[in-house]
């Protein structure tokens, strides 16, 4: 036989994602990772209005949540519209992303979306240990993945954009398409902070977790988008900061006055640095505050996650003045009856998109450190800067008490995301990541 006669024939596009696809099982096997079997879920596609793409010119966002991207308030649905507009010339993408109850997505979103593809969540399931963190263990789902498969074969995108490090698990499936993983934040790091102010076993435990899946989850895609430059520094040479944005069209100053001495939080009970945050407020900061009212958003299933996280913190909202909502589709309203916006985290990784929010709206905020982690703000102009309970009361019945100064924080504030944090300039910094990556404008 010649040498010839030797040589392999190249893999078809078939071969080729199946090999991609047994690599990143293979590479997670070896780190030490075992999938459990997962209770099917149902599945539904929502199709949009135009026809199938040719490879590379589209991108797949895949998403843990469909909630937060139909809310308006999602980094991914702002930059997806900017994507799209005339000035970047993207085509619309595919949305895939789980969801808790079916059913067709508003015609908003379809005007960005070729495709949405829904996949309803089953609810959260009880596993032997498997060397996961449990969020990876409840996103786990065979017909996620099947839908996942189906549409890469159907659309041949060139790059799969994934949102939150837990749907890094999905990376083999979108091969051949270039990955993206988008960390919000770093979650190690996260539970490093918390681990300072509750030194507890189970604490130590979800770090341990998180790191082992983390750093194999950034290994394993071939990029990382971190929110700040702390965080790429913990990913290393992979990563490339694309920082927050606001949508300044939709998140506008309102014509009247907030409501007298109504404070707002907004932060889902799903991510415990939330709920430190609110501890940390109404047994420290809420008792030192004068005839205030406090609104609450806290996000979907707000009350499993207080008694899912019973063991870690200790949350008392039966307070006279105080009101609790879940989930909110539009939260402008609650923003602009709001006279001061509060952040009193404890613990933060990546950037806080809802102070981008509210100074979009024009609202005053007063925030701990964490609060503002890596958004680079002037304290004392762009918002108000508190280091202790005490500091955080005083400045907050400050405001309350002296509308000058609460209207001059507000102004300062919108001009600020005006100048720095509006989603184009972020957009064109993705869209350089995306040709990159070899995906065609």
């Amino acid at each position: 036989m010649g040498v010839a006669g030797l040589r392999s024939k190249r893999p078809t596009e078939t071969q080729e994602k199946s090999l991609n696809q047994e690599r990143t099982r293979n590479f997670f096997a070896q780190e030490g990772f075992v999938r459990s079997p997962r209770k099917e879920s149902h599945h539904r596609l929502v199709n949009g209005h135009e026809n199938e793409g040719r490879t590379l010119e589209r991108d797949v966002v895949v998403g843990d949540s469909l909630g937060e991207f139909l809310s308006g308030r999602s980094r991914c649905r702002g930059l997806r519209r900017t994507l799209g507009g005339a000035r970047h010339r993207y085509r619309r993408a595919l949305v895939i992303a789980f969801t808790e109850k079916l059913a067709p997505p508003p015609p908003e979103v379809l005007a960005i979306c070729v495709e949405v593809v829904l996949v309803q969540r089953t609810g959260s399931h009880s596993l032997p240990s498997t060397g996961r963190p449990e969020v990876v263990e409840e996103f786990d789902s065979l017909a996620f993945r099947a839908a996942l498969e189906q549409s890469v074969r159907k659309w041949r995108p060139g790059v799969t954009q994934l949102e939150f490090t837990q749907m890094a698990q999905y990376a083999g499936e979108c091969a051949p398409a270039k990955t993206v993983l988008v960390e919000h934040d770093v979650t190690f790091d996260l539970y490093e902070q918390m681990l300072r102010f509750q030194n507890t076993w189970e604490l130590r435990r979800q770090r341990a977790l998180w790191t082992k899946f983390e750093r194999a989850a950034w290994r394993a895609v071939d990029r990382v988008v971190t929110m700040s430059a702390k965080d790429r520094a913990l990913v290393g040479a992979r990563a490339v900061t694309l920082a927050n944005g606001v949508d300044l069209d939709r998140y506008r100053p309102a014509a009247g006055d907030p409501e007298p001495r109504r404070l707002l939080f907004i932060g889902s009970f799903a991510h415990l640095p939330n709920l430190m945050a609110v501890e940390f407020f109404l047994d420290r900061v809420w008792p030192r505050l004068r005839d205030a009212r406090l609104h609450i958003i806290a996000g979907t299933r707000h009350e499993y996650y207080l008694d899912h996280y019973r063991d870690r913190v200790s949350v008392n909202l039966a307070r006279p003045g105080v009101v609790v909502e879940g989930f909110v589709s539009d939260v402008r309203g609650a923003y602009e009856r709001a006279a001061v916006v509060i952040a009193p985290l404890v613990a933060s990784a990546g950037t806080n998109i809802k102070i981008l929010e509210a100074m979009a709206m024009g609202r005053a905020i007063v925030s701990t450190p964490a609060g503002v982690n890596g958004l680079d703000l002037e304290p004392g102009t762009d918002f108000e800067l508190a280091q202790t309970a005490e500091e955080m009361a005083a400045a907050i019945e400050k405001l309350l008490d002296d509308p000058g100064q609460r209207r001059r924080l507000e102004t300062a504030a919108r001009q600020r995301v005006e100048r720095e944090f509006g989603w184009d300039g972020i957009a064109r910094r993705q869209a350089r990541l995306y040709r990159e990556l070899g995906l065609r404008a």
